[in-house]
C-alpha cells in the first residue's frame, strides 16, 4: 500500500460481490417468481429468518463506521509508519466513526478493532455489514489499546 497525495476511495470486493448478487437476484425476480438465495445456509452471519434482513426487502441498517479488514500485513504496515501496534492481528479496524452515528453514541473510536459481534468472531468487514443489516441491536467486542472491551446494546439505525 502506497500513500499518495489526495484522497482515494475504494469499495471492498466483498461489498461489490454482494451488490452484484443482489442485483442479479432482483433482476431474476422481475423475470421469475422464484427467488434465488445467495446466502450460504451455514453462514452464521446471515439470518434468513430475521425480518430485518436486508435480503428480505426491508430497509437497510447502519452503525456509522468506516472500517477495513485488519490483516497481519495491514497491521505491520500501520505499525511501521509509526501508528499503533495491534495486539489482535485479525478483526476489523475502525478507521473513522461518523458524527452522531450509533457507533459514536456507543463509544466506538477510530483505532478500535472489532473482534466479535454477539459472541461470534469477526474476521472481515463483510461480517460487520451483515450483522448490522440483520439486527436492531448488537453487542460488540473490541480491542482498544490492547484491552478487550465489550459494548452491549448498541442500537443500529435504519438508513
Amino acid at each position: 500500500m502506497v500513500a499518495g497525495t489526495g484522497v482515494g476511495f475504494a469499495i471492498p470486493v466483498d461489498q461489490v460481490r454482494k451488490f452484484i448478487q443482489l442485483a442479479l437476484k432482483a433482476s431474476s425476480n422481475t423475470r421469475s417468481s422464484s427467488p434465488v438465495s445467495s446466502a450460504s445456509p451455514t453462514d452464521p452471519y446471515i439470518l434468513a429468518d430475521n425480518p430485518t434482513n436486508s435480503e428480505s426487502g426491508t430497509q437497510r441498517r447502519y452503525l456509522g463506521l468506516v472500517m477495513r479488514t485488519l490483516t497481519p500485513e495491514l497491521a505491520f504496515e500501520l505499525a511501521s509508519r509509526g501508528g499503533q501496534h495491534f495486539v489482535e492481528l485479525n478483526g476489523v479496524l475502525i478507521h473513522a466513526v461518523l458524527r452522531n452515528s450509533p457507533a459514536q453514541k456507543a463509544g466506538l473510536r477510530a483505532g478500535d478493532v472489532i473482534v466479535a459481534i454477539d459472541g461470534l468472531p469477526i474476521t472481515n468487514a463483510q461480517q460487520v455489514y451483515t450483522a448490522t443489516e440483520s439486527r436492531e441491536q448488537l453487542t460488540i467486542t473490541i480491542v482498544r489499546q490492547g484491552k478487550r472491551i465489550t459494548i452491549d446494546h448498541i442500537q443500529t439505525e435504519k438508513i
